[in-house]
């Protein structure tokens, strides 16, 4: 299983390398920001599969990255961490989405079982969602990862065929050429013309290369 991709914003630097450290050695990848503008604009990509937000960030606090993310992707799991144990800063946290809260000081081992614990939730809806199981479901760190995990795992002959378009990106092209290069199989980048005025035309381009070999 691919690790799940953590974004720590912390603006104290002994506390993110501590936190960085411990869920390195516990097979996160981590990425460490130490601002809330910079917070985020990492969020937005959509790249992470957990966000733990120090409340107390310079620029933009964690209720707020929180209250803004939270607007955008419901399902993105959070965790807020503070210094403050106050009734009033724990509510006002999860009241705006935050999936659970880790107040300073913590250990590690207390920190890892709460992010397993909202990563194990939020597979699990994932799951329900698409009808798999929950231990199917994979974290990857990005859509190329995604596409090279599928791509792999296909259980592709020799004269099997699979159908893209002319308009592939980059990454996604090379990936399938050189799996079927691999595998024997043929590549196909089917023809969509330009300007694309409806879905039904998408969908009738790509119709159009289907035969008895497709595979994917």
């Amino acid at each position: 299983m691919n690790p799940a991709c953590i974004l720590i914003a912390e603006d104290e630097p002994r506390i993110s390398a501590f936190i960085d450290k411990g869920l390195s050695a516990n097979g996160f990848a981590v990425t460490v920001v130490a601002d809330g503008p910079s917070a985020y604009d990492y969020a937005a990509t959509g790249d992470f599969d957990l966000m733990i937000l120090d409340i107390g960030l310079p620029g933009m606090d964690g209720f707020d990255i929180c209250n803004r993310v939270r607007a955008q992707d419901p399902e993105q799991p959070i965790i807020m961490l503070t210094a403050k144990t106050a009734d009033e800063d724990i509510v006002r946290g999860l009241s705006l989405g935050a999936d659970d809260y880790v107040a300073k000081p913590f250990s590690v081992t207390q920190l890892v079982l709460r992010v397993q614990a909202v990563l194990r939730r939020a597979r699990g809806t994932l799951a329900r969602h698409v009808g798999a199981r929950t231990d199917d479901v994979v974290f990857v760190p990005n859509a190329t990862t995604g596409l090279n995990v599928v791509a792999r795992s296909l259980p592709l002959e020799r004269g099997d065929e699979v159908l893209g378009t002319d308009h592939e990106y980059g990454a996604m092209d090379r990936t399938w050429r050189f799996v079927c290069e691999k595998r024997g199989a043929r590549y196909i980048r089917q023809p969509v013309a330009l300007p694309v005025t409806s879905a039904d035309q998408v969908v009738d381009a790509i119709w159009a290369g289907v035969t008895d070999r497709r595979a994917v």
